[in-house]
């Protein structure tokens, strides 16, 4: 018997990000995954756009890559309804937000987004994860909730951007 309730979606602009939320009756928890790029040239391209940061609406002197902040906002809406719905029929249902590579930056956002929203998220686990926002926004994002990041020390992705955007951190 399937255990399990999924909706997937991707971002509009590119298609390239996608990712499901589903829920586990096995674990009890809306799950939020967000898949990162499917090719090194995409990646590279995405990430070392000299996009301008942008305020984080939810943190006073929070800055974040402006290319991937749109990028999370055309998915924002759906993953919020769907995490929405499935609390809705399972109230005590934990929230996993999980994301690899670029997938991981927006999985941040989102995790940050859900918490701010619903007030809460379980776990939060990211893979890889390019730096996203300024001091301030990393500050914030630990202090709102446990962040695990898995990284391997030689991995490039995690330690960019580092030559435009110095400034950049981890939360966590």
């Amino acid at each position: 018997m399937l255990h399990s309730q999924i909706k997937a979606f991707a971002n509009t602009t590119e298609g390239e990000f996608q990712g499901f939320v589903g829920y586990s009756a096995d674990h009890n928890a809306a799950i939020v995954a967000i898949r990162g790029t499917s090719n090194f040239v995409t990646w590279f391209v995405n990430i070392n756009k000299t996009s301008a940061e942008v305020p984080y609406p939810k943190c006073d002197g929070c800055t974040v890559n402006g290319e991937l902040y749109n990028i999370y906002l055309e998915m924002s809406a759906l993953v919020k309804a769907q995490v929405q719905f499935i609390l809705s029929k399972y109230r005590n249902a934990a929230i996993y937000v999980t994301g690899h590579g670029v997938g991981g930056a927006l999985a941040a956002l989102a995790a940050v987004d859900i918490k701010t929203t619903f007030g809460r998220v379980d776990l939060f686990y990211s893979y890889g994860q390019p730096r996203l926002g300024n001091r301030n926004f990393a500050l914030y994002s630990q202090s709102i909730m446990l962040i695990y990041r898995v990284i391997h020390y030689a991995d490039i992705g995690p330690q960019v951007p580092h030559l435009t955007t110095p400034e950049y951190m981890h939360g966590g």
